[in-house]
């Protein structure tokens, strides 16, 4: 009976503190008003939910106004408990957006929006205060020394409270750590998980485990907002009150009473040093999933918090009446009466074992069920309706409401916030703890749901209208109409047939262990729940059909059978191609062999045999176990691609003189790494990153990643490829001549062998164990791997792959290109097939540098959400913001795909102008004769100014530009400087150029599209 014509609102309302606060003071004031963002239906009886953003001005003004027009503005109690919370432990924005200036947002509507507020109960924490020690119990003065992201917030909030509350009197209730009887609390439930699974993590521990934290139980914490908010009145007009039980348990003996309830027995728990806990918790966190320990956590395993209680019973007259000793065997028995439903429960991953277990018994269940249908001797007949799974409560509908008449003044139980929840015995609600509430089973037949917007849509179980899509919400309804609408609906039902036995329950196509009551979104993934198969016995999601991992990976496994049959190929190889056959070396492979001071043919073939044989073993094995139908096996994919590696190099490590050896190990080594993880799912990605948005980078007017956007250093690699492979094959041996059509040899080669040749088997070549045309060749032929992995989001869902790119590109390129530059300065000639890769290799830069800044914005903006640094750089996520991509892609004209393909990359006449100077200055020595350090400095600025201006055509790299400026002092400095001056020309002609680079560095030139916060450094 409501006694009070107050308003409390209730914020956080769809939480479980919040729910479980409505529905008790529903029972006490007439107009309980709860705020979300999720606002879910329907609310508990007697209470009212209002969708609210307290992050948005528009949003909670919108919910404040509609509180004024349809409540009033008498309010007894604002019960502030929205909050942001995650276990990261490092700052994050949504604390400062959610936590306090949410708070002072809502301050800020209540008082300018004229609402008469008697009280504002804000929800804090105890951890905002300096932990103690054992012994110590910690007060309301306690010094305040929050020691992470979530109880800092909390700080603020309190000081925000404290200065803008106006006339509103405040109080701070700072809670311990809340559970109930099921657990639901995230530190005990996963240190309950750990001993149930028998993990080694189990065992160990980093802290004294004689220190331990103070909980409380989620009833006794609503007993204290209760007691708060009845004595609003009679409390000081701000103050704060610690609220938890006064024993506190240590770890250790948490871990002995898991212990002997799970297992009967009970070991000692083993000290780890804090630094060697904090590099496993590192590793954990690399690997793939959520792992719960983190290493901000083993800086506060040694934390003790125990609480003096002194004021709340002073001032509310409360203590707690639960403890956490006592509900400890619940949470046990809870487990172990529904494992999968309980790990379920908790967003935990229910091991293989029990889901297999749980596989079988549904199976069980469900050919029970279908023999029980076919014995049915007549149609129409009543059917007595079965208990779910285990894990599945049974849910009202029509055939509990028949039961329930069938039996009248029988006592049931039911969920006051899952009123479809109902049994014969008390007990707890399976899906949010709450204890069940005895009613009259005739009461229970009279439950109804209907659609706010449309009265007319009335049925008899929780859902949605098919009208407008809102929540339903709860409601009831006369004995006869209600009998009048049973008669309709087992109408329908003798028509349509069966009703459906379950309610519609909500889980993640990925993580088939998240099972919720409501939409919503994965906390694991973030994907959208859908709706679980109802009617066929099993679990959507939960089954090898229903994983849509496996269902991706089952079409396409084609890619491994090919590299099976590539793995047969290579076992036989060296015996078809004739690798230990006969040899005999011609004149080249002579040179090569006392060049390089290499081992006897025989030994390098029979390595190479070797190695083709293993390897072929190799790519057999984890080609079988990737190509498992049953079974993921990430892992052998990534072995696979390592042996294809080792493919492309083991013929330069032997040197092998055999062309075929040469030729197999590029081809079969390329095609390995390909059907390995470029053509089938990438291992490892984030189904977030995979199936979330957007295409295009938030606040970029297009895609950097699509194929258009990677074809043109797609198409430069395979050039260099192709060159490098030329080179490589000549200094292996075999080939005896590289084709040159300008530059001579020079030195003692001269006339011997032609510029290419000199260069290629110079010292500065045969500086590098391998053959370094050929390593040229491996890095070419890795970009071409690499240009074509990942979907046009891979900015986003493979950071590390464009990193990799960016790293084969950008920096070993400039070295290439560095390498190629000084060539005639330190061996006296020229190749001009080495000209052109590294023009190619220069080429590449702009074209890659776009991509490479939206990957860097994507970690930045990542890193800022509170995200794993290192998981999302392996993994990918998805990102707010963006748009999809409508470019008209590779089906356009050929003009329209040439302007898809550069975008990002324009051409200002004033760098096309720079080039020209810097290929000008490469000629300085034939056109003025120069000679020594004038003419090897011209030669080498022209050509480090073509490639910076080659790199600055991007447009997110157009500040590189500026580079030319010190190029163009230098030029102008000089001819004062340096010997070699041959003629008064050379002087103007340094002067000049540099006076003219200088000037053109200046101007930006022509930007065509946008970057986001990247657009602040294209100058």
């Amino acid at each position: 009976m409501n006694t009070e014509k107050r308003i409390v609102l209730v914020t956080g309302a769809s939480g479980r503190i919040g729910s479980a606060v409505m529905r008790r003071l529903s029972r006490r004031f007439s107009d309980v008003v709860g705020f979300d963002r999720k606002a879910p239906s329907p609310a508990p009886p007697g209470c009212t939910h209002i969708a609210v953003d307290i992050t948005s001005d528009d949003s909670l003004q919108d919910g404040l106004r509609t509180l004024r027009e349809h409540h009033g503005t008498q309010i007894a109690s604002v019960v502030h408990l929205a909050a942001y919370y995650d276990f990261l432990g490092k700052p994050s924005p949504k604390y400062d957006q959610v936590t306090v200036e949410g708070t002072r947002r809502l301050l800020h509507g209540l008082l300018a929006g004229g609402f008469e507020v008697e009280q504002f109960l804000f929800s804090s924490t105890m951890l905002v205060h300096r932990p103690g020690e054992p012994g110590e119990f910690i007060t309301e003065d306690w010094p305040l020394e929050p020691a992470w992201a979530y109880p800092e917030s909390k700080v603020r909030t309190e000081a925000v409270i404290h200065a803008e509350r106006g006339e509103i009197p405040a109080l701070i209730l700072r809670f311990a750590g809340v559970y109930d009887d099921i657990c639901h609390s995230p530190p005990l439930a996963h240190q309950i998980q750990r001993i149930y699974e028998g993990q080694l993590a189990a065992h160990l521990y980093s802290g004294e485990t004689s220190h331990g934290q103070a909980y409380l139980h989620l009833e006794d914490a609503v007993d204290a907002i209760e007691r708060a908010v009845e004595r609003r009145a009679q409390l000081p007009l701000e103050t704060a009150i610690l609220i938890g039980e006064p024993e506190t348990l240590s770890y250790d003996e948490l871990q002995h009473t898991f212990m002997r309830l799970l297992h009967k027995e009970s070991t000692e728990t083993q000290s780890v040093p804090g630094l060697i806990a904090k590099a496993g918790a590192w590793a954990q966190g690399l690997l793939p999933g959520e792992q719960f320990i983190k290493p901000w956590m083993i800086d506060r395993a040694n934390d003790h918090y125990a609480l003096d209680i002194t004021r709340a019973h002073t001032l509310l007259d409360w203590q707690p009446q639960r403890s956490l000793r006592q509900t400890l065997p619940k949470m046990v028995s809870a487990l172990e009466a529904d494992p999968v439903g309980w790990y379920r429960e908790h967003g935990l991953e229910p091991p293989a074992s029990l889901e297999e277990k749980e596989e079988k018994e549904e199976k069980e269940e469900k050919e029970e069920k279908e023999e029980k249908a076919a014995a049915q001797p007549e149609h129409g007949a009543a059917v007595t309706k079965t208990a779910g799974h285990k894990h599945e409560p049974v849910h009202g509908g029509d055939d509990a409401h028949t039961a329930a008449a069938a039996a009248p003044g029988c006592t049931m139980h039911a969920c006051p916030m899952h009123p479809e929840v109902c049994q014969s015995s008390p007990g707890n609600c399976p899906r949010c703890g709450t204890a069940l509430e005895a009613a009259e089973a005739a009461e229970l037949a009279e439950a109804e749901y209907t659609c706010p917007m449309h009265p007319e849509v009335v049925q008899g179980e929780p859902g949605r209208c098919p009208k407008c899509g809102m929540a339903l919400e709860l409601r009831s309804v006369p004995s006869e109409a209600h009998s009048a609408q049973h008669e309709h609906q087992e109408h329908q039902e003798h028509q349509s047939g069966p009703p459906d036995e379950k309610v519609v329950e909500y889980t993640c196509p990925m993580h088939s262990e998240i099972v919720r009551s409501e939409p919503g979104s994965c906390p694991k993934c973030g994907m959208t729940l859908v709706p679980r198969d109802a009617g066929g016995g099993g679990h959507a999601g939960h089954g090898h059909d229903g994983d849509m991992m496996v269902e991706s990976h089952r079409n396409m496994l084609w890619p491994h059978y090919l590299n099976l049959m590539l793995g047969f190929w290579l076992l036989t190889s060296p015996f078809t191609l004739g690798y230990m056959s006969d040899f005999v070396p011609d004149a080249n492979q002579l040179r090569v062999m006392a060049e390089r001071g290499l081992a006897s043919f025989e030994l390098r073939n029979l390595l190479m045999t070797w190695s083709d044989v293993l390897s072929g073993l190799l790519v057999i094995v984890f080609s079988a176990l990737s190509a498992d139908a049953w079974r993921r096996n990430p892992w052998a994919q990534w072995a696979n691609a390592c042996v294809g590696l080792w493919l492309l190099f083991a013929p330069l490590v032997f040197w092998t003189p055999l062309p075929d050896a040469y030729a197999n190990g590029t081809l079969v080594g390329g095609l390995v790494i390909a059907l390995s993880v470029l053509i089938p799912m990438m291992p490892g990605m984030s189904m977030a990153g995979m199936m979330g948005k957007p295409d295009v980078p938030p606040g970029w007017a297009y895609c950097p990643s699509t194929w258009l956007q990677r074809m043109p250093i797609g198409v430069l690699a395979l050039i260099g490829f192709l060159i490098a492979r030329v080179l490589g094959a000549y200094q292996l041996g075999h080939i005896d001549s590289v084709w040159e059509p300008f530059f001579a040899g020079s030195g003692d080669m001269k006339g011997v062998m032609n510029g290419s040749e000199t260069i290629i088997t110079s010292d500065m070549s045969k500086a590098w164990p391998i053959a370094d045309g050929a390593l040229g060749a491996i890095v070419y032929m890795l970009e071409l791997v690499m240009v074509w992995m990942g979907t046009k989001t891979r900015w986003r869902t493979m950071p590390w792959m464009v990193l990799a790119l960016a790293i084969l590109i950008l920096p070993l390129g400039v070295v290439s290109i560095y390498f190629v530059i000084i060539q005639p300065i330190a061996i006296g000639t020229w190749c001009t097939l080495c000209l052109i890769a590294a023009l190619a290799m220069a080429v590449m830069i702009p074209y890659a540098l776009n991509e490479f800044v939206a990957m860097g914005q994507f970690l930045v903006w990542a890193r800022k959400q509170g995200k794993p640094f290192w998981r999302t750089f392996w993994t990918g996520d998805a990102m707010d913001g963006g748009s999809d991509d409508t470019a008209i892609g590779l089906v356009g004209t050929p003009g329209e795909q040439w302007v898809q393909a550069t975008r990002g990359v324009t051409y200002p006449w004033t760098l096309m102008l720079s080039i020209a100077i810097g290929v000008w200055l490469t000629f300085t020595r034939l056109a003025f004769d120069s000679a020594d350090a004038m003419a090897d400095s011209d030669h080498m600025v022209g050509l480090l100014v073509v490639t910076f201006s080659i790199i600055a055509l991007a447009e997110v790299g157009r500040a590189i530009r500026f580079i030319n400026i010190p190029f163009g002092i230098w030029l102008i400095a000089a001819p004062w400087l340096l010997d070699g001056i041959a003629s008064p020309l050379a002087v103007w002609n340094g002067v000049i150029c540099g006076a003219l680079l200088i000037v053109l560095a200046l101007p930006r030139g022509r930007i065509r599209d946008s970057y986001a916060g990247w657009d602040r450094y294209v100058v």
